[in-house]
């Protein structure tokens, strides 16, 4: 017989986590997307755990002071001199259980039962049931998307009651990824000091900001150093949500005495070996920026999604990792919304309405995780076999163009630089390289080849600039009169190249837009454009079909500032760099294809240890890597068979993939997927 629970009203009365019934709906469907906990996906940084592990093998393993212990308030203290107030000393700080159980020690200390807390609505919902458990009251205070959801001063001022005792801030913003500037700031610090209210600033994604937002925090105002707390974590900006520390600064220490008193009734203390690695940790911020610096691609690729798409509206959030898409033009609850979403997409998100009154018709997206790549696309729309099937004719493409981009790399080295000379080792030094390259984090492959892209238009413009005042005009003017069967296998190489680069810009695309990508087309399809054009008025129709690389041939005889030879040079080395850059993001591409066709899942994609870089996924990298270099060995023996891969098959088969094989798995991975 089951025994009725004699619960406290107080406990009745505590709400419901709106967040977590949807994590808890999410569980009937294991294979949804989960864009619902707020927590980055990258692993702890490994400078964090040897510190943590070395706390533990040198005994600290018992209690710590119920304030934290002194070094770890020491950083703390130190990292806010720097950033707001010179007067800060470790008296000024705790170290608590995550931001939260400092958030709690704030209210305990500041408020008494009916005492009301003003909050931004949409706001953490924990913010209510923390105001709740002591008996104050969190008092919604609405924003309004039109003002980026800033909470402004004025709507401030107009919740002030006599029962109202502090203001509590949280910028950058959970959910709507508002920032506050220093103008809404000093508005907010006029409102505090003629009411005299306390004010409370939840940072925990304060180091989370994008666009070049400088973040203004309500501790950097002087005549406000006195009735201010910080709150903050090491969760967001550090990875180390699961380690559960984080700290408060307080204005003068008989505050942070008065909260020890409590937490000794709360928790007793943070962990000591816990906090060694907080003090790691805030030795050094690069490992912040080199996790943040991703989360506006992504950003981006989600706001860009959800924009696109009928009847959603989003704005680009300002800080933390949030995206909070409107969706009132479906004249549904948001509710109602993010269950259809779950249940016809497989898409968990968190309703609006879980933060607050004005977060109906809104939806919270997570977008600190993995990204939805085309191998998912493909297994979630065609199903698993027909996709895994998919996905290894894919992944064979793609090994094929990494060989044939390492043979064609070594030609052109031979061709302009070693007449003769066999093309093995080149294509085994390439081979190294690439893999080498493949092993590393590919973002400063990526970055290299930005800059590799403007050297190249450099080097060309002065030869296509001198290159016109040569050219013949009637060896261009009758091309449209020619026979088509000619044009159009002159016109092959350039179109097969392109649908390579259209169906792989999804992966080799780390812009921040759809601008971005549109401009670098235009420009690249131009100047691809200029190049055939001059070469064909330069040599006409007849010899530019028999030299082996027209373009060369070009450079050869055009002098630019009589310095002919180092310009060809130039030249050669950054042709053969692009090829070495095709390389090795194709056997990435190939291997990614690979391990989600055999079953091996997303963890081979697990960008907390980078692409690939799972010692049990490295398996499928050096497969497709090696397999490459057989092709690049065997696929043409001579030149008179590379200019056949090169004029013929290579850009035949990149068109029959694109219009046979991606563009339909990803119109009915599309359709199938309803996503």
């Amino acid at each position: 017989m089951e025994q009725e629970l004699r619960i406290s009203q107080r406990a009745k009365q505590y709400p419901a986590s709106g967040i977590r019934k949807m994590f808890d709906l999410a569980a009937q469907y294991p294979e949804a997307i989960k864009l619902t906990v707020g927590e980055p996906n990258f692993d702890t940084p490994q400078y964090i755990k040897d510190a943590a592990k070395r706390a533990l093998d040198e005994g600290q393993t018992h209690y710590a002071p119920n304030a934290g212990t002194t070094e770890l308030r020491e950083a703390v203290a130190a990292k806010y001199r720097k950033q707001y107030w010179e007067g800060y000393t470790k008296d000024h700080v705790i170290i608590t259980v995550g931001a939260m159980e400092g958030l709690f020690l704030a209210m305990m200390t500041l408020l008494d039962p009916g005492d009301e807390i003003l909050v931004p609505d949409p706001c953490f919902p924990n913010y209510y049931g923390q105001a709740s458990s002591i008996g104050a009251r969190a008092v919604p205070v609405p924003t309004y998307e039109e003002y980026d959801y800033r909470i402004q001063a004025a709507d401030i001022e107009k919740a002030v009651t006599p029962r109202t005792r502090a203001i509590l801030l949280n910028s950058p913003c959970n959910p709507t990824g508002a920032v506050l500037t220093k103008e809404d700031i000093l508005a907010i610090a006029k409102v505090a000091k003629t009411h005299d209210l306390w004010v409370l600033t939840d940072e925990p994604y304060d180091a989370i900001v994008y666009d070049g937002i400088q973040p203004y925090s309500m501790a950097q105002v002087p005549e406000m150093q006195d009735r201010v707390m910080v709150l903050n974590s090491f969760s967001k900006s550090y990875a180390m949500t699961g380690w559960r520390i984080g700290y408060l600064v307080a204005p003068e220490p008989g505050y942070i005495k008065k909260m020890a008193q409590l937490q000794e009734g709360v928790a007793s203390c943070v962990s000591t070996f816990t906090q060694a690695a907080a003090v790691e940790a805030l030795k050094s911020t690069a490992c912040v920026a080199q996790m943040v610096a991703d989360y506006p691609r992504r950003r981006d690729i989600l706001v860009d999604g959800l924009n696109a798409i009928p009847g959603i509206t989003c704005k680009k959030s300002a800080g933390s990792f949030y995206a909070f898409p409107n969706i009132k033009a479906f004249g549904k609850t948001s509710q109602a919304f993010a269950e259809e979403l779950l249940e016809n997409a497989g898409v968990v998100t968190v309703p609006g309405s879980a933060f607050g009154d004005m977060g109906e018709g809104y939806l919270r997206l997570v977008f600190a995780t993995s990204d939805e790549n085309l191998a998912g696309l493909i297994l979630r729309g065609l199903g698993p076999y027909a996709g895994a099937a998919v996905l290894i004719i894919y992944a064979l493409w793609m090994v094929f163009y990494a060989g044939f981009s390492l043979r064609s790399s070594a030609s052109r080295f031979i061709y302009t630089i070693y007449p003769g000379a066999p093309p093995w080792p080149f294509i085994a030094s390439g081979f190294v390289m690439g893999l080498i390259a493949a092993l590393s984090p590919l973002r400063s492959l990526a970055r290299a080849s930005e800059l590799f892209r403007w050297l190249l238009i450099l080097a060309l413009v002065p030869i296509l600039l001198l290159g016109t005042l040569e050219i013949d005009a009637k060896s261009l003017f009758p091309i449209y009169l020619s026979d088509a069967v000619p044009v159009l296998e002159g016109a092959l190489p350039a179109l097969g190249a392109g649908a390579f680069l259209i169906v792989n810009m999804g992966f080799l695309d780390r812009g921040p837009g759809k601008f971005r990508r549109g401009r670098f087309g235009l420009s690249a399809g131009l100047l691809m454009f200029l190049v055939v054009a001059v070469t064909l008025g330069r040599f006409g129709p007849e010899l530019t079909g028999r030299l082996t690389y027209p373009f060369f041939a070009l450079v050869r005889n055009t002098s630019v500032f009589g310095i002919t030879e180092r310009i060809e040079a130039l030249v050669t080395a950054l042709w053969v760099f692009s090829d070495f850059v095709l390389f090795t993001f194709s056997i990435v591409a190939g291997a990614s294809c690979l391990r989600s066709a055999l079953g091996a899942g997303q963890d081979g994609l697990d960008e907390r240890r980078g692409p690939l870089e799972l010692r049990r996924g490295r398996w499928a990298l050096w497969l497709c890597a090696v397999s490459a270099a057989a092709v690049a060995v065997f696929i043409a023996p001579d030149s008179a068979s590379l200019k056949l891969v090169s004029e013929l098959i290579a850009p035949g088969l990149n068109l029959i993939m694109l219009f046979g094989l991606a563009l339909p798995a990803l119109i009915i991975g599309r359709v199938r997927g309803k996503n």
